[in-house]
């Protein structure tokens, strides 16, 4: 349910709790408001997708991401951002579609895989490295936006900072789309944040931050905007569907 298992981390270290907590990636400050477990997050997801052959290029496309391009386009959403975007595969497909996409990510080595096979597939797409809480794009310049299971990683008020950045940058009418994870009935050895979040110590996602959201919490977040659509699937995964209220 968290996406592609990552090995586990040699490189970490002991943290004041002394759990294992991966090393923050160099440079990346650390200050004593900061769980030192969610400034480890840019070196967990850069360690995943260096791990990551070109074969994932060539996977099958979701019918979570045919649907969700299906709905920026009955929605006459031109200009979508695609924040998390990973190694860009939703955006090269949504550009084949005649979309206009854009995708950022906090992972570096992402942002270039993606931008290699945008050239090598000759596909007009644009991505940058940034966070969804700072989103580098004037107000209102987008009609859509897409984070597919981000939330989830980011903890309770960095999810608030994401939502309030999404409203910013995306313009009066303008739609989304956001999925959530369902519960995990059997989670690996984790450490439970002050915010509820859980921070994995053991197994395949070792180094992984993961919140789980209930319905009323992603309706919360999601308050002064429009839901369109909220449907639970068989995994009990949560997908969002919503617009920006038009100016009065």
């Amino acid at each position: 349910m968290y996406g592609v298992p990552s090995k586990a981390n040699p490189g970490a270290e002991k943290d004041s709790n002394g759990l294992r907590c991966p090393r923050p990636k160099e440079g990346a400050p650390i200050t004593p408001d900061i769980d030192p477990r969610q400034a480890a997050q840019p070196h967990y997801w850069n360690k995943l997708f260096a791990g990551m052959s070109d074969a994932y290029r060539n996977l099958p496309m979701s019918q979570k991401a045919m649907d969700v391009s299906d709905f920026m386009i009955a929605s006459g959403a031109a200009q979508v951002l695609d924040v998390g975007c990973g190694m860009g595969r939703w955006c090269l497909y949504m550009a084949k579609r005649g979309l206009t996409p854009t995708g950022v990510d906090i992972v570096e080595r992402a942002i270039e895989t993606a931008k290699r096979w945008a050239d090598m597939e000759g596909v007009d797409a644009a991505f940058a490295v940034a966070s969804a809480t700072s989103l580098p794009f004037p107000d209102e310049s987008f009609d859509g936006y897409v984070g597919s299971n981000l939330l989830d990683h980011l903890g309770l008020d960095n999810a608030r900072k994401a939502v309030e950045e999404m409203g910013r940058v995306l313009r009066p009418g303008g739609v989304f789309f956001l999925s959530f994870d369902g519960p995990d009935t059997e989670p690996s050895p984790h450490e439970v944040m002050p915010d509820g979040s859980w921070y994995f110590i053991k197994g395949p996602f070792t180094g992984l931050m993961w919140r789980y959201f209930s319905d009323e919490e992603v309706t919360d977040l999601l308050k002064g905007f429009e839901l369109t659509g909220f449907t639970t699937t068989e995994t009990g995964a949560r997908w969002v569907f919503g617009r920006v209220p038009e100016a009065s």
